[in-house]
């Protein structure tokens, strides 16, 4: 009786070996089927999403830069509008001009300008002097 146990020992094993595999297969079909597959479409779509929102950042940014430059471009333009106007509208602007010509003026004519007032003052006589006797001819 010792074979025969030994056989039928066999055959239950393998019999317990074939319904393992056949759980373990049907476990992974399962788990697949019900755990894997939805987290795999979740992450397909969230990849696709994620595509769609880097393109749509791509294209605001580049308005964002064009936009920037728009506004700097219009800063400039006012600056210079109002330059304009300031020397079109500007009563004192032949003043102005003059007083900043000064320092090129005095650099072209080689002379160092310290200060608008005089260092010396001399008197200048509005009458016609003249001449002591001695000195004409």
């Amino acid at each position: 009786m010792g074979l025969v146990d030994i056989s039928e020992q066999k055959k239950i094993s393998i019999i317990q070996v074939a319904v393992c595999i056949v759980l373990f297969l049907v476990s992974g079909f399962v788990s697949y089927r019900y755990l894997i597959s939805p987290e795999i479409k979740k992450l397909q779509t969230a990849r696709k999403e994620y595509a769609k929102e880097k393109a749509l950042l791509k294209s605001m940014s580049e308005e964002a830069q064009r936009v920037n430059a728009l506004a700097n471009n219009a800063q400039l333009l006012e600056a210079e509008l109002v330059s304009l106007r300031n020397r079109v509208f500007n009563t004192e602007a032949e003043v102005l001009n003059f007083i900043r010509a000064i320092p090129a003026t005095a650099a072209q004519t080689n002379n160092v300008l310290t200060s608008i007032v005089p260092q010396q003052t001399k008197e200048v006589s509005t009458t016609a002097e003249t001449p002591p006797a001695s000195e004409t001819p």
